[in-house]
């Protein structure tokens, strides 16, 4: 797979805080993503299908307007199916799923 399942196709975000590639020429959208996973200042990207730029951007992105082109796919740094797995913290404890029950509210057996 080469474009994380929560990405928008399309549209790409500027942040006014980068002014230049700062993730490299990737192969694909989910290099993208894995670069982003890695920076700690990244929270969403936007890469660039025809160019390979990726771009890695801040936690701001709500604020900022997306702009629509053709060969864009942007996303945040984790989707929410991968969160738990590698987009904790650090010394962030990952939550469990499914969600274990404490022992004192389980259902009797």
């Amino acid at each position: 797979e080469t474009t994380p399942d929560c990405a928008v196709l399309g549209r790409g975000y500027d942040d006014p805080f980068v002014q230049h590639v700062n993730g490299a020429f990737l192969a694909n959208a989910m290099t993208c993503q894995d670069s982003c996973k890695l920076n700690p200042m990244c929270y969403h990207f936007t890469f660039y299908n025809d160019t390979k730029a990726c771009w890695l951007q801040g936690n701001n992105v709500a604020g900022w307007t997306p702009k629509t082109h053709s060969s864009a796919i942007s996303a945040p740094k984790c989707c929410p199916l991968d969160r738990a797995l590698v987009c904790s913290a650090p010394g962030e404890v990952a939550p469990s799923f499914p969600p274990t029950i404490p022992r004192d509210t389980a259902a009797p057996e």
